[in-house]
């Protein structure tokens, strides 16, 4: 028995994908077949007589409404993104599917994408207010400035066990865009380039930047660290799926 990762296998999956794409291309109109075998420029009308041939329809939604969705509110290949989540039958039709549900799917994406960004700057804004408060306590020996030389020498420990690059600091990584003087910060980094705390380059940090700040923070059992653990455990992780 042949295993699924077999070359044979690769081999005849990709012989029937490309008699699929045949097959749909041979149901378009000679002038539309051309066009998307050349990767061209369809129109509003041909997208949708493309969609139409893969098996997508316009039961739910009218192919009037669909043009109007199109040219207003998306575009093809944001809403055809989801088709892959749909199955296909033995002619490499879409079962099932019609344009109504790729539509839903694009505008619940777009209110899952709006939710999460700000639940991200809410808590990248939350996270960084509680680093400041801990750096700042009274009962905290930090001095906001010997900090960022610490961290910077942790950083570059971690990056010279897995990498033989040059080390380039946090200071310069997390400065670098604001150095341009058409930059919004641009005079804040003037102000503190020759002595930065803390306070201020956690105001320039990357939501990336700030998890590994976090990260050392909570590993070097800093003034009440625990505070941060969580956020230690689960902010790479919010990362990945972005």
């Amino acid at each position: 028995m042949q295993s699924l990762g077999s070359p044979e296998l690769i081999k005849l999956a990709a012989q029937l994908k490309q008699n699929t794409t045949a097959n749909i291309l041979d149901s378009l109109p000679r002038e539309l077949k051309e066009k998307v075998s050349n990767k061209g420029k369809l129109t509003i009308k041909e997208q949708i007589e493309y969609m139409k041939a893969k098996g997508i329809s316009f039961n739910h939604v009218e192919e009037s409404q669909a043009e109007k969705y199109l040219s207003e509110h998306s575009y093809y290949y944001k809403v055809t993104a989801y088709r892959k989540n749909f199955l296909k039958d033995d002619q490499g039709l879409y079962r099932n599917l019609d344009f109504a549900h790729l539509k839903d799917l694009a505008i619940i994406d777009m209110h899952l994408r709006y939710l999460v960004i700000k639940l991200s700057l809410d808590l990248e804004h939350a996270l960084k207010s509680l680093i400041v408060q801990l750096v700042t306590d009274e009962n905290c020996q930090e001095d906001g400035y010997k900090i960022i030389e610490e961290y910077n020498h942790f950083e570059k420990e971690n990056f010279e066990r897995t990498r033989k690059t040059e080390y380039i600091s946090v200071q310069e990584k997390i400065l670098k865009d604001i150095k341009n003087k058409r930059d919004y910060n641009y005079e804040l980094y003037v102000k503190n380039k020759d002595r930065l705390s803390i306070w201020i380059l956690l105001e320039m940090m990357s939501y990336g930047q700030l998890s590994s700040f976090i990260k050392f923070y909570v590993e070097t059992k800093r003034h009440k660290s625990t505070q941060l653990k969580q956020a230690a455990q689960f902010l790479p992780f919010s990362l990945l799926s972005s």
